[in-house]
């Protein structure tokens, strides 16, 4: 059994590194408490309930005393607070030789508008601010790192715990005609989460753009079986041009869906598809303006594209809750109708064949793709779910596959 003294001692000097690590600011305070909560469950255990300590604590508990006595040095918390602020401080000199960051004007971004990060716990940044005893300060992020930062602190410390051991089991796998657990159990998860009731297969890829422009060559696949068209095109026997093109409901200020070939072509022009930013852009698809929600007043209300004039606001009127303009209620309603007269017509017009230079182009909608309710790259819009919904059913009454960005 381990002697309870020894016990007692490594949990008292490890809380003297704790306590000097916040002290001085190195630390998230968040964090401490929770290795503090950890420490106190681990050691309990074994001074009340004469458990073996875990090995790990016996040996580091003796080899703690050396840095507590370094830490309690006068000079030391210089010495550690000098030679962090040094350091980050040249990050801003630092990365102006060696950064090239992706949409940004370079010439626009001045040194001291640059946000130094020293690290992140849950949904703050610990970011430098300058010399001096708060030069390290929290800072929330209000954009989740473009979306895509999920994890409360909690979660953060899991998902790290089992990315070490996972990347320390496997390192990289190639994916195609292997399995292995983590990947089946991902795989599992997604299906009867996020994809329950529709989903029934995982296919991975590594960024936004190219899963799109996955789904791009899926829902041609799946358009050509199911007209039954495939056959044609693989043998030769098509003798029409078929430009393959896509409907989008996207708003006046510009669509995106990532920096792809592929995926650029896919969205109405904008500042993203300009000269200088695409010059290969073409535009391939019918895009459509959708109606968008807005609050004003206390009252929501909705924004109607000019080819809705005629209809007077009084006949859709106002909601007084987000929940009213998203219920499935609305369906039967008299503009869900006018909602789908429209979309049936810009469909119709769109489709058929046109003759030029004695060739007969025959133009197709293969897919349909729709972007989030918010859509943020047009300026933080929020589309008409009724829209929405009208536009997706009116698509697949036609067999054109939809993908949901």
């Amino acid at each position: 059994m381990v002697n309870q003294a020894k016990i007692a001692r490594y949990r008292h000097l490890v809380f003297h590194i704790l306590e000097f690590l916040q002290k001085h600011q190195l630390y998230p305070d968040e964090q401490i408490l929770k290795f503090k909560i950890e420490l106190l469950n681990k050691t309990n255990k074994s001074l009340h309930h004469t458990e073996d300590a875990p090995q790990g604590i016996i040996i580091y508990g003796g080899r703690a005393a050396p840095l507590v006595t370094f830490l309690l040095n006068p000079n030391a918390v210089q010495e550690l607070r000098g030679d962090k602020q040094y350091n980050l401080q040249m990050l801003k000199e630092r990365y102006q030789v060696v950064f090239w960051w992706p949409f940004t004007q370079h010439k626009l971004v001045h040194e001291e508008t640059v946000t130094v990060i020293d690290s992140r716990y849950g949904e703050n940044f610990s970011v430098y601010k300058g010399s001096g005893n708060d030069s390290i300060t929290q800072q929330f992020d209000a954009c989740a790192s473009w979306w895509t930062q999920g994890p409360d602190p909690a979660f953060q410390a899991e998902l790290a715990r089992e990315m070490a051991y996972t990347a320390a089991r496997f390192g990289h796998v190639m994916f195609p005609e292997n399995v292995y657990e983590p990947a089946l159990k991902c795989d599992e998860l997604l299906i009867d989460g996020v994809g329950k009731g529709w989903a029934s297969r995982v296919y991975f890829s590594d960024n936004g753009s190219t899963a799109i422009e996955i789904a791009l060559k899926m829902a041609f696949r799946k358009f050509c079986v199911d007209h039954e068209t495939l056959l044609e095109f693989s043998e030769g026997r098509d003798e029409k041009k078929h430009i393959v093109v896509k409907v989008y409901n996207h708003f006046a200020s510009g669509s995106y869906h990532g920096d792809t070939l592929g995926t650029m072509e896919a969205q109405a022009p904008s500042p993203y598809t300009g000269f200088l930013q695409q010059p290969w852009y073409t535009g391939r698809g019918l895009f459509l303006d959708p109606p968008t929600g807005f609050l004003s007043n206390g009252a929501w209300n909705l924004s109607l594209p000019e080819f809705f004039a005629e209809i007077a606001p009084e006949e859709y009127g106002t909601f007084s809750t987000r929940d009213e303009i998203f219920d499935k209620s609305r369906d039967t309603s008299t503009l869900a109708t006018t909602y789908s007269a429209y979309v049936s017509k810009q469909l119709q017009e769109y489709s058929g064949n046109t003759q030029s230079a004695h060739i007969q182009t025959t133009i197709l909608l293969r897919w349909l793709i729709v972007s989030a309710v918010i859509h943020g790259a047009g300026g933080m819009h929020m589309v008409d779910l009724l829209f929405q919904r009208v536009l997706v059913n009116e698509c697949r009454n036609r067999k054109i596959p939809v993908i949901f960005d």
